[in-house]
């Protein structure tokens, strides 16, 4: 008992350190310390969602963000949030739009595809922001690193 607990917390401690890997790879920005709104531009999110899909992490939830800079309007949309880290600008949540939860990471880039841009309150400015699931304990390392 006392083995197999200690190698499913050094393969957590395995997972954990490729999905911090991940995040800078793919210049994914969570908010906060944890893995919930990690936003993703357009350009990486196949290969974010590909790789958390190879390390077993399942995306349960997308919320939609502004992105500041590459909008048209003089203000953004959304209610406010973080100046993004990789590109210029900041992040903007549009919580007025509903959150969609997901069952499988496969369901994710297909409701993407239909609802960015098209449905009138998903502007083309809006990035997706991934809750992924893993353990609570877990603190994504992007956050100690801003500091």
């Amino acid at each position: 008992m006392l083995r197999h607990k200690f190698y499913t917390v050094l393969t957590g401690a395995r997972r954990k350190k490729k999905l911090d890997a991940l995040l800078g790879k793919y210049q994914v920005q969570p908010v906060g310390w944890g893995y919930i709104d990690a936003i993703v531009t357009m350009d990486n999110i196949e290969g974010f969602i590909e790789e958390l899909t190879a390390l077993k992490i399942r995306i349960t939830t997308l919320t939609w963000w502004c992105h500041y800079d590459s909008c048209h309007v003089d203000e953004p949309h959304g209610g406010g949030g973080p100046h993004s880290w990789y590109y210029d600008g900041w992040f903007s949540e549009m919580y007025h739009i509903p959150v969609k939860l997901f069952s499988d990471n496969s369901e994710v880039l297909p409701y993407i595809r239909v609802h960015l841009g098209q449905a009138p309150e998903i502007p083309d400015c809006c990035v997706p922001g991934l809750w992924l699931k893993v353990p609570k304990r877990w603190h994504n390392q992007c956050e100690l690193n801003e500091g």
